[in-house]
């Protein structure tokens, strides 16, 4: 299927998103958040769509086509800038940078159907990377790679050059992470020039 998954609306106070089928020409809205996303990432299948809205509370899976939610992960309890989403190639893995200076790693086990279970059912990250070279809230992207085995994380990223305390140069750093069943392992950093 060729499918097209964007914000269904650009009105300020959305949170849903619309999934269209190219080659049907039929699409469908579905209502992710109570607040306006931020964020929204497909995996390369095209078999799922993970969102986030400006509360940066919580993380959700929804199935494609039909936009059925799956699963529902809580990032924490204090508002934050989702500044990235990733998911994997297969949908079975989920990691979110925000402005907390912090990377949450979400697995997708079971069938997911948050209906079944109820949205109360809120999964915590398995694993909370905490990024030290990240000062002062810079933005960071994170890239998990297509089997899920290993995370890429650019911290002071997209702003090249950003000043810190005036004068101070802060340069991008890319992170590189073993993904395993009950965390992560450190494997480089390496500052961009």
């Amino acid at each position: 299927k060729r499918l097209f998954v964007y914000p269904s609306s650009l009105q300020a106070n959305s949170g849903d998103f619309a999934v269209l089928d190219i080659a049907e020409k039929t699409e469908i809205r579905v209502p992710a958040h109570d607040h306006p996303l931020v964020a929204l990432e497909v995996n390369t299948e095209g078999t799922r769509v993970v969102t986030a809205s400006e509360s940066g509370t919580l993380i959700r899976v929804f199935r494609l086509p039909d936009g059925a939610q799956l699963f529902e992960f809580k990032r924490g309890t204090h508002k934050a800038n989702i500044t990235s989403l990733s998911i994997s190639a297969i949908g079975n893995l989920v990691s979110a940078c925000s402005d907390k200076g912090t990377v949450h790693l979400f697995r997708c086990e079971g069938d997911g159907l948050v209906a079944q279970r109820g949205p109360s059912m809120s999964a915590r990250s398995f694993a909370k990377i905490p990024m030290k070279e990240n000062p002062g809230g810079l933005s960071s992207i994170c890239k998990l790679a297509g089997d899920g085995s290993s995370l890429f994380v650019v911290t002071g990223a997209p702003m090249a050059g950003h000043r810190v305390n005036g004068e101070e140069y802060v340069p991008p750093v890319l992170h590189h992470f073993k993904v395993e069943q009950k965390g992560y392992k450190t494997i480089n950093a390496h500052e961009l020039k």
